[in-house]
């Protein structure tokens, strides 16, 4: 370690000790203690791929707290105002891991440290040519930025449910920023069945019955497609909206016969590709 002067050497040696603890059996606390040091050399040699790769060996072969050992890698290999202490080619392999973070962060409405994140995140998601990750990552700000708007709301209309859980106003603020925000559909889902908006309401009562009937699930889609294109102008309902949509355009796609509502729930997932682009379920 004494002789490795230059990042690139690091990086050599980081790897080398990865490949001497996992080619023989060697006993946990020494094999831990061993991956722990390789992934701090690898950070101090700016190779974020083989930081990554041993965060998850650690991750399989032991409970620890992946969402800490993340969180020191990334602090390692991002310097202040939002520099990078990698070359971009290279840091581009930390985009899952923001990715994660910046959702964990979204779940905790932590909106600053989402919003630090999303800085250097947003520098490394322009060098990559991929649909699907730019889609992600525009979701992401979207969430972000709603959410450090609506945050402050929360606190006040979660005690007004607590003195009355079937307040109209107080449901809709909560169950939307669920919903939105912070993509838990269960529990946004069960508030806003209570909203006083009457298309939103409908829309949670159908969700909430969990029905098997695929043609009630083509019901759903269609109703979460019509509600979107109602709000078209709002950027993150619409796509959330949309997303929604897709979720139960593909039940009914995959379960229907062949027949004309299969066509039409194809048809209405390829729309929905070309509205707002592709996407993991997750979203």
């Amino acid at each position: 370690y004494r002789r490795a002067a230059t990042p690139a050497e690091l990086a050599k040696l980081a790897q080398k000790v990865h490949r001497q603890l996992t080619a023989g059996e060697l006993p946990a606390a020494d094999l831990y203690a061993g991956l722990r040091a390789a992934l701090n050399v690898a950070v101090a040699g700016r190779d974020p791929r083989l930081a990554a790769k041993l965060i998850d060996e650690l991750d399989i072969r032991f409970i620890l707290d992946r969402q800490e050992l993340e969180e020191t890698m990334i602090e390692g290999f991002l310097g202040d105002g939002g520099s990078l202490r990698t070359e971009l080619s290279k840091a581009t392999a930390l985009l899952p891991v923001l990715e994660d973070l910046i959702a964990r962060d979204i779940n905790n409405d932590d909106f600053r440290d989402a919003a630090d994140k999303l800085r250097y995140g947003n520098a490394l998601v322009r060098t990559v040519n991929d649909v699907e990750t730019q889609y992600r990552w525009k979701v992401l700000r979207e969430r972000v930025t709603e959410g450090k708007q609506q945050f402050p709301k929360i606190a006040a209309q979660i005690e007004q449910l607590r003195s009355d859980p079937e307040d109209p106003r107080a449901n809709y603020v909560v169950g939307w920023y669920l919903c939105m925000i912070k993509n838990n559909w269960p529990q946004g889902l069960e508030l806003l069945a209570k909203t006083d908006d009457f298309q939103l309401r409908q829309l949670a009562q159908l969700e909430v019955q969990e029905n098997t009937n695929l043609i009630m699930h083509l019901r759903l889609a269609d109703a979460w497609w019509d509600y979107a294109q109602d709000h078209e102008d709002e950027e993150l309902v619409f796509e959330s909206c949309m997303q929604r949509a897709r979720k139960w355009y593909q039940s009914a796609a995959i379960g229907l016969p062949d027949g004309l509502d299969r066509i039409r729930a194809n048809n209405r997932l390829d729309a929905i590709d070309r509205l707002i682009g592709k996407a993991p379920e997750s979203l």
